[in-house]
């Protein structure tokens, strides 16, 4: 059995939120109502924006260890 990638965790959790939004009504008569939406909603929203910052250090972080190494070899 494969690990699912995050992007297709988030990938997953966008196509549920939408699904529960365009089926509002079948979802609040099992106790999912708006507010466990917009929970999850904000949830996917803030798991993107951290998983970008974490792919924007991951890049400095290698821009930085090819300066280091780079200046390291030169002297």
């Amino acid at each position: 059995m494969s690990k699912k990638s995050y992007a297709e965790d988030i990938k997953n959790g966008e196509v549920m939120s939408a699904g529960l939004t365009n089926n509002a009504a079948q979802a609040a008569k099992r106790g999912l109502d708006e507010e466990f939406v917009g929970n999850l909603k904000a949830s996917l929203q803030k798991a993107i924006m951290l998983n970008n910052e974490q792919e924007r250090l991951k890049a400095d972080l290698k821009r930085k260890n090819r300066r280091t190494r780079r200046n390291h070899f030169r002297h």
